[in-house]
């Protein structure tokens, strides 16, 4: 019954037009990043999101009480864990601090996968190279999501011990720079613990 009513109602106060919640649009990332599937694993997870009061909407905006140049950031998640269900919740990142399309990073290899890629580019990722997040940031006004731990960031998945691996990502300051835009740290409660990470004792699966 709530959805017959709060359907309609959502359709209209977004603009989405004859669009259902659960599309995926390759045309319309904002749309696509309500998918159902996302949506329902922020429920089935419980992800609570928890900011400081210096990120409240309007402080990314406005600047006392008047409107700043509403620059894109960039958000840096770790740890990665086996799969980082916290950024599944694409419109936090969209909306919620600022009005900009947040488009998260992935190895370029993930683009190419068959149903896999068509996913991830439907809801606005670009591989994890410094000319496509220069150009999300600089060209697209976009923000840009990034776990900065990456896949390496896998291996060191424990449910005892927290581990971020981000001593050789210095590059992500090195975009920031260049594109006058500030990091936004984030840590992701609950990605370690999620599930057990068995690896080769040899290390060849983190080496490829």
């Amino acid at each position: 019954t709530w959805r017959i009513v709060m359907v309609p109602i959502f359709l209209k106060r977004y603009d989405r037009g004859p669009k259902l919640a659960d599309d995926l649009d390759p045309s319309d990332h904002f749309h696509s990043q309500y998918l159902f599937t996302e949506r329902n694993i922020t429920k089935y997870c419980s992800i609570s999101y928890v900011w400081p009061a210096s990120l409240q909407r309007p402080a990314l905006t406005e600047r006392n009480g008047t409107h700043t140049n509403n620059k894109p950031v960039i958000y840096c998640l770790i740890p990665h864990g086996l799969c980082p269900y916290g950024i599944v919740g694409y419109p936090y990142f969209s909306k919620v601090w600022n009005s900009k399309l947040c488009s998260w990073t992935c190895a370029p290899f993930l683009l190419t996968i068959p149903f896999v890629g068509y996913y991830l580019r439907a809801t606005g990722y670009v591989p994890a190279k410094s000319g496509p997040i220069l150009e999300a940031l600089t060209k697209k006004d976009r923000n840009i999501g990034i776990v900065l731990d990456g896949i390496d960031g896998m291996f060191h998945s424990s449910p005892h011990e927290e581990v971020g691996v981000v001593g050789n990502r210095k590059g992500i300051c090195k975009i920031a720079l260049q594109a006058d835009v500030a990091i936004v740290p984030i840590y992701g409660f609950g990605h370690t613990g999620l599930y057990d990470v068995v690896v080769d004792p040899f290390g060849i699966l983190q080496f490829l």
